[in-house]
């Protein structure tokens, strides 16, 4: 233990502390930039704040970067963004019950696949309610903007999938020397994958599979590929058509409600499809393998996904 001496209103306060915390806390006031991040890392800190608890700018991502928002604008954005948590939460709630609920049926000893598709019926359902209101909040938000501010609201949209903003923000912040270390780390993944692809299907390595089941699951795994694929086609045009549809000033709510019906849909059909291939792949499994199996399967959070001028 050490002494830690703090001056508070005037006053000399001592605090006994941790040798080794002592040593961080001195590291953390050492050290610039983007290693306070990994300081705080060993001491247990989060980096970063949840979106609901950041700065305006912050919050809103790249998407709403450089559009010069007013002190009003950020007033009003701030209340949206608060108010449309309010809507989706219990939504948000329900879907976490839904998916704890799946597992239960999926890992059963004798699987109701009726249950499992009613549940998924339900997930759905949800997930459009939470899409709908997005939508609208979109809306709010883009209607508190400029003309000028809308153009980028509307183009920079689709550009924050799949990550490409991000690395275009680390690549900014950290300087070309990154470049290739992000590329790299990328590259390196990949790889990671495709060995796993090769030696063992889906990344069954830790269920110690026979050649029989090796043979089977990628059989399985190839036949599940080639039907999600046209349905996830499906589903990337009528994204295509809804983001269409809100790029329009005065936008039809009732036809990109329609849409976001549609897709549902297809995502639903695709969730069924996945089910009844996680089914078909436990029957090729032993007792034991099941168990690995429906483990490593638990542990896949859902992650809170956030309108996409917040960076989602």
């Amino acid at each position: 233990m050490g002494e830690l001496y703090l001056i508070v209103n005037g006053n000399v306060m001592k605090r006994r502390v941790k040798i080794q915390n002592l040593v961080l806390v001195m590291l953390i006031l050492a050290l610039p930039g983007t290693m306070i991040v990994q300081a705080k890392k060993q001491m247990g800190e989060r980096p970063g704040k949840p979106v609901a608890c950041m700065p305006v700018e912050r919050a809103h991502g790249e998407r709403m970067a450089d559009m010069n928002l007013t002190d009003i604008q950020k007033e009003q954005i701030q209340q949206l963004k608060i108010d449309y948590y309010k809507q989706v939460l219990p939504f948000k709630n329900e879907l976490n019950e839904k998916k704890a609920r799946l597992k239960t049926l999926a890992s059963a000893e004798s699987v109701n696949f009726k249950s499992i598709e009613k549940v998924l019926k339900e997930e759905s359902g949800l997930h459009e309610k939470i899409q709908k209101a997005k939508i609208r909040h979109l809306r709010e938000v883009r209607s508190v903007l400029n003309e000028e501010q809308r153009v980028l609201f509307d183009t920079r949209g689709h550009e924050m999938r799949k990550g490409k903003m991000q690395d275009a923000h680390s690549m900014k912040m950290h300087g070309n020397r990154d470049r290739k270390h992000v590329q790299g780390k990328r590259m390196k993944k990949h790889q990671g994958r495709e060995q796993h692809k090769h030696k063992h299907p889906m990344g069954f390595e830790d269920l110690q599979l026979t050649d029989e089941q090796q043979a089977q699951v990628k059989q399985e795994h190839l036949k599940l590929m080639k039907e999600v694929a046209l349905l996830t086609n499906q589903v990337a045009e009528k994204r295509a058509r809804l983001r269409t549809l809100s790029a329009r000033d005065n936008a039809d709510l009732q036809a990109m409600d329609k849409v976001v019906d549609e897709m549902g849909q297809f995502q639903f059909d695709i969730a069924l499809l996945k089910a009844k291939s996680r089914q078909h792949i436990r029957s090729i499994l032993t007792d034991d393998q099941r168990v690995l199996y429906d483990m490593r399967k638990g542990k896949k959070d859902g992650r809170w996904h956030c309108p996409k001028y917040l960076g989602a």
